[in-house]
């Protein structure tokens, strides 16, 4: 529901009219999708507004990936290696599936902030592409390493947390 609501509450403060469609929209959870579909619709001319509208939308959904995807991904990493389930398991597929998410939303808000700044470049899909790998790579281990501590030292993982 976070992501949902911050992106109401957008809605709201760009001034949009409170209409019952924009709130019914966000209740069964299509406001990120609003938003894309309003970025698509934009005009050629209005190239800020698509940028802005774009970092919006990155942002929602890295805020959305934080919130449900990661900790998913957590428990499906302790799934995996804690209990030997197996790599043909669909855990292990939607752990795969789950972590590109994470990898992308973050990928997504990498290239917001570039297009941001001033004098931005635009990204060349090789670009996206070797970031997408990067931060795939970079979360797997991360997330590897913490769940092998915690099947190795479980009475010390709450030292780690907290």
């Amino acid at each position: 529901w976070g992501p949902q609501w911050l992106s109401y509450l957008w809605y709201l403060s760009d001034g949009r009219i409170r209409r019952k469609s924009l709130t019914w929209t966000h209740i069964l959870h299509l406001g990120i999708f609003k938003r894309l579909l309003e970025c698509m619709g934009l005009p050629d001319e209005d190239v800020y507004g698509e940028i802005m509208q774009q970092a919006d939308v990155s942002a929602l959904r890295l805020f959305e990936a934080l919130v449900v995807t990661l900790p998913q991904t957590l428990l499906q990493t302790y799934v995996l290696i804690c209990t030997d389930i197996g790599i043909k398991s669909p855990a292990s597929v939607c752990f795969v599936v789950c972590l590109l998410s994470l990898a992308w939303a973050l990928v997504l808000y990498a290239r917001a902030c570039s297009l941001i700044r001033p004098g931005h470049l635009q990204m060349t899909p090789a670009a996206i592409l070797c970031r997408l790998l990067w931060r795939v790579s970079m979360l797997g281990s991360r997330f590897a390493v913490l769940m092998l501590f915690t099947r190795i030292f479980k009475q010390w993982i709450l030292g780690v947390i907290g």
